[in-house]
């Protein structure tokens, strides 16, 4: 064999690298996805929202001496007891597709629940003064209290941080309150950052219950909910947590009439009660013929209530008063809906307006 001439047969190679086989081969590395529409979330049932309750919650427990002393005097002394961490998605959703825009009421099988204004103030403490409130719809500029954030859009941590920063009672803090209260209370946005109309408000801020915040809840709810039950999938930006207090208060099993209602009445639902509403809600246990549960649940609302009193006395109107009992200011015979199929949804919640019925409204901005 000439010395010039190798055998290929002598030599060892290395064995060739797999993007190279693949790139040769025209092999995918992974395999095709297959064509067809992509997977959506389904929300039917399940009320969305934007902003944790959490964070009000956080901010009325954290306010200094001077700043719970102006939220008073303001006329927003009733809701410094407001202690609601978390909605009740689904119990929310029926609620809220059980409103009819057209007469303002929820409509359930057990009865019609007529929202009014002398009602969401028994239920929040709200102000329910003399002068309606008058805020600008559209894009609100940039004014002064704009100078405490960095950035061009604000959210509801931002603002609750600018709070906990600050134990001073300046006009900041009344602004951001105020912003805070009417985004989780009233009307929010669709987005993650706050709405800014209250920023349009010209009345004096330190007399705030001189105005009808009452009938604003109410205004915004039917918007809200018009823009909500055109497309149910979208964020609920409404007053929801009146509406699930509301509901709460106003439609009770034979059962639990019993249970003393305070006032405001969203003190009488602690986070664990109203869970445990939704989640029978959910099934079809009939509460009054189970007393051991209907036992475990009243002993658990009458400790809450008593551990609430006890530390926020300031908070709410003392139980030896008028107010002890809602039964009587409120007339439970206007307020209470009885219902005689407690924990079937099914039972107690037939629906709002049919689509004829429902208000036309403009996008939420």
């Amino acid at each position: 064999m000439s010395p010039h001439i190798v055998s290929l047969s002598c030599i060892e190679l290395d064995p060739p690298h797999p993007k190279f086989l693949r790139a040769c081969l025209a092999v995918r590395a992974t395999p095709p996805k297959r064509d067809g529409e992509k997977k959506k979330r389904n929300y039917e049932g399940y009320l969305q929202k934007k902003f944790m309750l959490s964070i009000i919650t956080d901010v009325m427990l954290t306010l200094s001496n001077a700043q719970a002393a102006w939220v008073k005097k303001a006329g927003f002394g009733l809701l410094l007891g407001f202690r609601l961490r978390t909605y009740q998605h689904r119990l929310g959703y029926k609620i809220v597709d059980s409103f009819c825009n057209r007469t303002c009421q929820l409509r359930l099988k057990a009865g019609d629940v007529l929202i009014t204004e002398k009602l969401v103030h028994k239920i929040l403490g709200l102000p329910l003064g003399d002068m309606d409130i008058k805020l600008r719809e559209g894009k609100i500029g940039k004014t002064d209290w704009d100078k405490q954030y960095d950035g061009k859009s604000v959210s509801p941590f931002m603002v609750m941080n600018a709070i906990k920063k600050c134990s001073r009672a300046d006009n900041n803090f009344k602004m951001n309150f105020l912003v805070l209260m009417y985004n989780f209370c009233i009307e929010a946005n669709q987005n993650r950052w706050i709405s800014r109309k209250m920023l349009s408000f010209g009345g004096n801020l330190d007399e705030c219950g001189k105005y009808n915040w009452c009938k604003l809840l109410i205004d915004k709810l039917r918007k809200t909910h018009s823009y909500w039950g055109q497309y149910k999938w979208r964020n609920f930006v409404g007053p929801l947590a009146f509406l699930i207090y509301c509901y709460a208060t106003c439609l009770r099993s034979n059962s639990l009439m019993h249970m003393n209602i305070i006032f405001p009445a969203y003190l009488s639902w602690p986070d664990d009660i109203l869970r445990e509403r939704e989640r029978n809600e959910q099934t079809t246990i009939n509460l009054a013929s189970d007393p051991l549960y209907y036992w475990k649940i009243t002993f658990r609302y009458a400790m809450s209530i008593l551990n609430d009193v006890e530390k926020h006395e300031g908070a709410c109107v003392p139980l030896n008063t008028e107010s002890e009992n809602i039964a009587g200011e409120l007339s439970m015979r206007e307020m209470v809906v009885p219902d005689s199929v407690s924990g079937d949804s099914e039972e107690e919640i037939v629906g709002g307006c049919t689509a004829m019925e429902v208000d036309k409204g403009q996008q939420i901005k």
